[in-house]
């Protein structure tokens, strides 16, 4: 096509408009080469994605391992309440009993020792 077919004048005008074509051509294809570089580095961006999903992977086995850490802490703390509360049972208990020893033949009237007797024990 000639420059009077594409709505431009002869002279400098015409080479002004293709220094300016020329240039944008050249940005074009300087980002088409760039975006072409950066789709051809697959090694670098494979790495990258690894990297990727192994911090992501340390990540979570940090974030399991510190809910186990506190799900013992919480078992632990359980346990020795258990071990509190059963020693602390264990010990009325066995005063209740004792006390119902005690009474129990000096006082016949008490009327635990009634149905104590009265069941055979």
């Amino acid at each position: 096509m000639s420059a009077k077919h594409r709505g431009r004048g002869t002279g400098d005008d015409d080479a002004d408009w293709l220094d300016a074509d020329r240039e944008l051509t050249r940005e074009e294809l300087g980002e088409t080469i760039q975006e072409l570089a950066s789709r051809a580095r697959v090694p670098e961006r494979s790495k990258q994605a690894v990297y990727e999903r192994v911090k992501d992977t340390q990540d979570r086995a940090a974030d399991a391992a510190h809910r186990a850490a506190d799900a013992a802490h919480r078992v632990r703390n359980a346990r020795n309440d258990v071990w509190v509360y059963g020693a602390a049972s264990a010990a009325v208990g066995v005063a209740v009993y004792a006390l119902t020893r005690r009474r129990a033949p000096k006082s016949k009237g008490n009327p635990l020792y009634r149905l104590c007797v009265a069941s055979g024990r």
